[in-house]
């Protein structure tokens, strides 16, 4: 057994040799903090060689165009800077990367290796239940919990770092009940400004728990929501007439009307025409994470232990989705930040209830097996032809390749087919 300053060295000579060897033994002693920082240099290296998908490509426009050249007062004064929202945090991090390169390649690798390391923070928040030694059917959920977020989603840099770091002070404030970790995952919208629905969601649970006080005002209040769903309201155009913050904030497309109507055409038609084993991918998240709570009750497991209100905050999350699900933009992402709270939620009940479900752990791992790998296959297969370089998977820092070559278009056309 290597001691820590042993694996540390042995990481840092594979990372110079194969990051893909570095990032696969990182797996394996994924307990490990030091296999953490490995994860982020391995992230770097692929946000480094993989170019850029959807987002990052109109990032790295704006990044050229506004930030490169330009002091950090002029930066802040050109309001074509926050055409994206009003966020500071991506101003931020590409102000910091321009004082450093222009470099398209230290751009995706820097927006993915910062995508990863804020996952890092709120999957260590788990550690309590990660630390021990789990069961096969436990490893499996934990497996999960890092794939609902495809790898790809690092594109959506400001979503999903927002999504992170509020899913991380959350669980830190289950783990703690420190309140001091409330106030600041409340800070979210500095990274996303549409994540004020996450701030929506810390309040009703608040005010759920401190003023309302009734358990079945949640569940009133979340089949309130599968009605309007089903009716498919749209209220972006209300909080835009009547809301001036969301108008500021929302891109043409969204505030003219016309432009609007055609975006919901499109989306319909891709929710009815496009690829179906894509399209479900959260649906069979949800549907079998609360197949497994069901099965933990069945089993007599306790599920209302120290982090039921990662359960709670997952039905508000999933109740703000279903009012957003006109949009599907809205919907799909909301939808995402719920999920990571629900597996979250299995996951430690789970371990906790390991001596429960000891005797049901075959069962469990049968019932996970196919699901876990279609999440992991469905990411893959989907970019297939921006990742099957053996430059990729082979090389290393000191190889002379310029990347993919993949950038916008062909991620644009994937998007859409």
């Amino acid at each position: 057994m290597l001691s820590k300053t042993g694996y540390f060295l042995l990481q840092c000579l594979l990372v110079l040799i194969s990051p893909i060897l570095s990032f696969l033994v990182a797996l394996r002693c994924y307990k490990n903090s030091i296999s953490h920082v490995f994860f982020v240099v391995f992230a770097f290296y692929f946000g480094y060689h993989c170019a850029f998908f959807y987002d990052i490509s109109f990032h790295y426009y704006e990044f050229s165009a506004y930030y490169v050249g330009h002091s950090f007062f002029s930066i802040i004064n050109n309001p074509l800077v926050f055409s994206h929202g009003h966020d500071i945090f991506h101003v931020l991090v590409k102000y910091a990367i321009s004082l450093v390169s222009t470099s398209k390649e230290v751009f995706g690798g820097v927006f993915c290796a910062i995508h990863f390391a804020l996952f890092l923070f709120f999957f260590k928040q788990l550690r309590e239940a990660y630390s021990k030694k789990i069961s096969t059917s436990s490893g499996l959920i934990l497996i999960t919990v890092c794939l609902v977020f495809q790898f790809w989603w690092y594109s959506n840099f400001r979503f999903c770092c927002a999504v992170f770091y509020f899913g991380g002070f959350y669980l830190k404030y289950i783990r703690t009940r420190n309140p001091i970790n409330l106030l600041f995952a409340a800070l979210c919208p500095l990274m996303h400004y549409t994540l004020v629905a996450l701030d929506a969601a810390l309040v009703l649970e608040l005010l759920y728990k401190y003023v309302f006080k009734a358990k079945a005002l949640r569940y009133i209040v979340l089949v309130f929501s599968l009605v309007i769903r089903s009716f498919r309201i749209d209220f972006v155009p209300f909080l835009v007439k009547h809301v001036p913050w969301v108008r500021e904030n929302m891109s043409y497309a969204v505030v003219n009307s016309e432009s609007r109507k055609i975006v919901l055409k499109e989306q319909e038609a891709f929710r009815e025409g496009g690829n179906f084993v894509y399209n479900v991918r959260s649906y069979v998240l949800l549907l079998l994470g609360l197949f497994l709570i069901y099965f933990f009750k069945r089993c007599h497991a306790k599920t209302n232990g120290k982090y039921l209100p990662a359960f709670y905050m997952f039905l508000t999350i999933f109740t703000l989705a279903n009012f957003g699900y006109a949009d599907m933009h809205v919907y799909n992402r909301l939808m995402q930040a719920s999920m990571l709270f629900l597996w979250a939620y299995v996951f430690m009940v789970s371990v906790e209830n390991a001596p429960i479900l000891r005797h049901r752990n075959l069962v469990l791992t049968l019932i996970l097996v196919l699901p876990v790998l279609y999440f992991f296959i469905t990411p893959f297969a989907q970019f297939r032809n921006a990742l099957l370089y053996p430059e990729l998977f082979f090389g290393n820092f000191f190889m002379d390749w310029t990347g993919n070559e993949s950038e916008a278009g062909y991620a644009l056309y994937r998007k859409f087919r």
